[in-house]
C-alpha cells in the first residue's frame, strides 16, 4: 500500500508522517471510517514563512497538509484547531491566475477542487513581500 506523506505545520499543524518520533504521534484517517488512508501529525512548531514550514515537513519525510474535501477539512480541524500553514500556493504563471482568488494549487499536484476560505479571504494578508497569501 502506498502512503501519501503530508504534514501541516504552523502555530498548530497537522499532516502525514510515517517515520520517526512524529509517526508515534500520527493519526490515520482510515478509509473504513470514510477517510483517505493518510496519516496526520501535528506540531506546535511556529514558522514565519511558508518555505520554512515546507522544508521542515519535507525533512521529516512528509509535506504540508492539503485539504481536498469538506470531510478532510473537518477531520484536520478536529485534530489541530487553530491556524495552520497549508500546502497550497498561488501560481502566478497559471492561466487561471487572478488576484486574489485565482491560480491556487496544492504542493502535491492534487486538483484544487475544494476551499473553505473565511469571509474576505484570500486577501494576501498584510505582508509586503512573499509572506502574503501566494
Amino acid at each position: 500500500m502506498q502512503r501519501t506523506r503530508s504534514f501541516v505545520a504552523g502555530v498548530v499543524g497537522v499532516g502525514m508522517m510515517t517515520t520517526g518520533a512524529m509517526a508515534q504521534q500520527a493519526v490515520q484517517w482510515r478509509v473504513e471510517d470514510g477517510g483517505n488512508g493518510h496519516w496526520y501529525a501535528r506540531t506546535t512548531q511556529v514558522f514565519a514563512h511558508f518555505s520554512v514550514a515546507r522544508t521542515y515537513a519535507e525533512a521529516r519525510g512528509g509535506h504540508l497538509v492539503t485539504l481536498t474535501s469538506a470531510s478532510e477539512n473537518s477531520f484536520v480541524a478536529a485534530l489541530a484547531p487553530g491556524e495552520s500553514i497549508l500546502g497550497g500556493y498561488q501560481d502566478r504563471f497559471a492561466s487561471d491566475y487572478v488576484e486574489p482568488a485565482g491560480g491556487w494549487r496544492w504542493i502535491t499536484g492534487e486538483p484544487w477542487q475544494f476551499s473553505s476560505w473565511h469571509a474576505g479571504e484570500p486577501n494576501n494578508g498584510s505582508w509586503p513581500d512573499e509572506r502574503g497569501e501566494h
